[in-house]
Parts: structure tokens; C-alpha cells; sequence
């Protein structure tokens, strides 16, 4: 790949059941996100009906994009999603 690449986006999608998508609902998880490396941007989708959450998220560079699930297993650490 060229080392011309800055933006990275990835796309997610999780199977939940989700209340209504409010900001104190979702200040917690926003919070874990900002420590995530190399994360620039996300931006949220709801799946209204199909109890989907997920969006786009934005990184630094490819190999911090890649890093992010061998980082959450390596970490244990797991977006804790409110109840």
C-alpha cells in the first residue's frame, strides 16, 4: 500500500437490543472510544427495528485500524455497552 494513505475507515455492525440511542446512554462507550489508538472519528448508525448498532469509524492509519481487534482481545478490553 502507499504510504500516501491518511484516512482509514472501517465499518461495524453489532446484533443488540438497544434502547433509544440518547447521549447519556451512550457517554460511556464514547468515553472508552476516545482511548481507542489512533481513532479520529466515529460516526454512529442505528438500525431502527433491527436492534443494529454500528457505524463508521475512522483511524490515523491502516495499521491502527487493523490493531483494533487484536488490541481488544490482547487488552481483554471490551466496549462495555450500557443496560
Amino acid at each position: 500500500m502507499s504510504n500516501s494513505i491518511r484516512r482509514v475507515f472501517l465499518y461495524g455492525e453489532f446484533q443488540t437490543i438497544v434502547p433509544q440511542f440518547t447521549e447519556e446512554l451512550w457517554s460511556m462507550v464514547n468515553k472508552q472510544l476516545k482511548e481507542v489508538k489512533g481513532l479520529v472519528a466515529k460516526t454512529w448508525l442505528l438500525g431502527i427495528g433491527t436492534h443494529t448498532i454500528g457505524g463508521f469509524y475512522e483511524f490515523d492509519s491502516e495499521e491502527n485500524a487493523r490493531n483494533l481487534p487484536l488490541d481488544c482481545t490482547r487488552n481483554k478490553r471490551k466496549m462495555q455497552m450500557p443496560v
